[in-house]
This record gives structure tokens, C-alpha cells and sequence, in this order.
């Protein structure tokens, strides 16, 4: 039995699934979510988890799903990014980076300059 965050809603068949929802791969078809474009990742992720408390109490309130699905993708994008990158390796997240250097956090690299810095 794994546990699992969605980070984004889909639509499996006629049923919603909304962002932030805890899918437990012993009841629940976590393959049909990935299947209908899901995002998941493991509530072994303290910031992710955290968030997903976060958005099935707002989802009661009435939460729109583009709020859910910007906390949910938000809270994954720090989590992963925080992690950095180390030597050869680059950088992890979205920005990338070259070389040793590498790059901190979700900033990743900046412009064309990359991570090597500027050589001018």
C-alpha cells in the first residue's frame, strides 16, 4: 500500500479528482488517475503532504480547482527545487543548470546566461 498526492484535478470517467486529494493504491486506481494526465506524488514528501491537508480543507469551502491545482504544482515546484543540485548533476526543477556550478532552489538559472555565470 502506497499513498500518494494528486497535484492536479482529472477527470477519470464521470468522477472528479481534485487537486490535493490522498489516493491510497489499495482502493483507490491511481494508474487510471496517471492514465487521465495526473500528477501524483508520495505523501513521504512532508511539503506536498502538508499541502494536500491544506487544499482538502479548502475544497470544502469551495476552493476553485485552479486555486487547488496552483497550491498543489506551487508546493511540489519548492519541494523539488529546494533540493538544489549538487556537482556534475545540474540543477533539479524547472530552470536547469550547467556544470559544476549547478543551482539553488527554484531560482534555478537565470536568462542565457545559465549557471556558468557571465563571461564577458
Amino acid at each position: 500500500m502506497a499513498t500518494y498526492r494528486l497535484l492536479n484535478t482529472v477527470n477519470v470517467g464521470a468522477h472528479k479528482v481534485w487537486a490535493g486529494a490522498l489516493l491510497d493504491s489499495a482502493v483507490d486506481d491511481v494508474a487510471g488517475v496517471q492514465a487521465a494526465g495526473g500528477s501524483i506524488v508520495a505523501t513521504s514528501n512532508a511539503g506536498v503532504q502538508a499541502a494536500g491537508v491544506i487544499c482538502d480543507s479548502l475544497r470544502l469551502q469551495g476552493a476553485s480547482e485552479e486555486r487547488l491545482n496552483g497550491i498543489m504544482t506551487a508546493s511540489a515546484a519548492v519541494q523539488f527545487g529546494a533540493q538544489g543540485a549538487t556537482g556534475a548533476q545540474g540543477a533539479a526543477g524547472a530552470q536547469g543548470a550547467a556544470g559544476a556550478a549547478g543551482a539553488q532552489g527554484a531560482q534555478g538559472a537565470a536568462g542565457a546566461q545559465g549557471a556558468q555565470g557571465f563571461q564577458g
